[in-house]
């Protein structure tokens, strides 16, 4: 088009402009839709409709949708209609506790039982239970389980709680109580924070977490019980690092918890091989082999509060709560001298899902592989294979072997206590997407594993 408007003489940057400028116009009127036919008026001929083919059926005409038909309810409107079925009593301490209670949290510190059904069924679980121990209670709140627990005969109860409004409860029933209700101003999920700072010389949360426990034979009744909502994996993981070591509650003995878990967390404490690879981990293996846990009860999530925000766009509160009974063996099988030992080679050997049985025993012991076939075992079958007990049997049969004492396994034991291991590292951030939601243990020692 340009060579067109040369032939008159126009410079060339103004012939190109200009036959740009046109042809863009042609396309502008080329893409202009035809408009269309007007409706027909009232008392005119109505349209032809479609006419059904044989076979077809009867044309349906289908309703107009209402304005907000079908759109997703909002967190809020889910919460506030459940709220509305909630009984009376439950929704009256919504009210008194609006600001604590009522409202969608992306990461509650604390979950609170303000429901006296929910209540009651952990009462009702400590019968045949020894009723004199201290009770340490997870979030009171207000108050509660706390009464039935002291209706069922508790009189040595410590409540754990860090929101004002709340301590004000504990220390009212405490007054009523005369002393049998005790607060203490922390929030026990994070135990694994005042460990580590104990260990850099600030033992002041240890010494009152700790603080009236009496000490028992480890093979005796329960020394504590600890009572409410545990939801923080990390709490868990930090109990069967320290059950090993035999330190902070376990140093008094065998605590009892009696809690309730979110079902993801209670699926990592009961996993096994035929689980996904995310959730049977050393953590799980270690965890049943050490720890009794029985399953109790089961409620939906949102009977709990306040309310989870979701992350995703799922329905809220949608999971359960499983109420368990998880308390360390009196007599797991293992020597107490070889704890240590056991939970390396746990970590070791069930950190991947490829690390072979036969292959990581003759790296310690070589030439052990057909004592190993002998008790059953493929040439490639990994660890992760082994439900905890299988795993527990190889360890047991490892260190009755005669090269055990000398062999190169005590080398790594110490190398890990030590420094530590790449591989175990690595390892924590495999399961970085199942706890996005929690903290990491703050100056956690030794090393924290899943």
């Amino acid at each position: 088009m340009h060579h067109l408007f040369r032939l008159i003489r126009l410079p060339r940057e103004t012939s190109y402009c200009v036959a740009l400028t046109f042809r863009r116009l042609c396309s502008t009127q080329d893409n202009v839709e035809p408009k269309k036919p007007k409706q027909a008026q009232k008392g005119t001929a109505k349209s032809k409709q479609h006419q059904p083919l044989e076979g077809e059926g009867d044309v349906i005409n289908e309703p107009k949708k209402l304005k907000g038909e079908g759109k997703k309810k909002t967190q809020a409107e889910l919460l506030a209609e459940h709220v509305a079925q909630e009984p009376a009593a439950v929704q009256k301490l919504l009210q008194q506790f609006d600001a604590q209670l009522n409202k969608s949290k992306p990461n509650p510190e604390t979950f609170y039982i303000i429901n006296e059904s929910i209540a009651d069924s952990v009462v009702r679980h400590l019968s045949g239970h020894s009723l004199d121990i201290p009770h340490l209670e997870l979030g009171p709140g207000p108050g509660v389980l706390t009464r039935r627990l002291l209706e069922a005969g508790v009189r040595r109860i410590v409540g754990f709680e860090t929101t004002s409004a709340f301590q004000h409860c504990v220390r009212m029933l405490s007054e009523q109580t005369d002393g049998a209700v005790r607060l203490t101003p922390l929030n026990l999920m994070h135990l694994s924070k005042f460990y580590g700072a104990s260990a850099h010389g600030d033992d002041s949360r240890v010494l009152k977490v700790v603080d009236g426990l009496e000490h028992r034979d480890w093979t005796d009744e329960p020394c504590m019980r600890l009572v409410g909502v545990a939801h923080r994996s990390v709490f868990f993981q930090f109990l069967v690092r320290t059950v090993i070591s035999r330190e902070l509650l376990f140093q008094f003995g065998r605590p009892e918890l009696l809690v309730y878990v979110p079902e993801a967390e209670y699926a990592r404490l009961t996993a096994g091989p035929t689980m996904a690879g995310r959730v049977y981990r050393p953590y799980s293996i270690i965890s049943r082999m050490l720890f009794d846990l029985e399953e109790l009860d089961r409620v939906p999530a949102k009977h709990f509060y306040p309310w989870v925000k979701p992350r995703r766009k799922v329905e809220a509160s949608g999971s359960d709560m499983v109420l368990i009974r998880y308390a360390p063996k009196a007599d797991p099988g293992v020597p107490e001298a070889e704890l240590h030992n056991l939970d390396f080679f746990v970590r070791h050997c069930a950190v991947s899902r490829t690390r072979r049985i036969i292959q990581q025993m003759e790296e310690w012991v070589p030439g052990c592989g057909p004592r190993l076939i002998a008790l059953g075992h493929g040439v490639f079958a990994p660890f992760r294979e082994l439900q905890p007990q299988q795993v527990l049997e190889v360890f047991l049969e490892f260190t009755k072997w005669p090269e055990y004492p000398a062999c190169s396994f005590h080398a790594a034991v110490q190398q890990n206590v030590l420094g530590g291991e790449p591989e175990l590292a690595d390892s924590e951030h495999q399961l970085a997407e199942d706890d996005q939601h929690e903290e990491p243990p703050e100056h956690f020692e030794p090393q924290q594993y899943r």
